[in-house]
């Protein structure tokens, strides 16, 4: 994941990278902060729910940020 982060970010420039696809691995690993962390600030939703909340809106902006040929 570090590996395409930094793939994506290096081909911002020539056009190459997909800024929503960044964006997208960020959010996946915030989710996983947040899941290590036990955030518990949310009174619905517990560590884990929130994990898979942010894990959808992180696979949003992969599905989003795809490159078709």
């Amino acid at each position: 994941m570090i590996l395409l982060l930094s793939m994506n970010s290096v081909g911002l420039k020539s056009g190459a990278g997909s800024w929503q696809m960044s964006a997208g691995i960020l959010v996946l690993f915030a989710a996983t902060g947040i899941q290590a962390l036990r955030v518990d600030y949310f009174s619905p939703l517990d560590h884990n729910g929130l994990y898979h909340l942010a894990t959808m809106i992180g696979v949003l902006f992969l599905y989003v940020g795809r490159k078709e040929n």
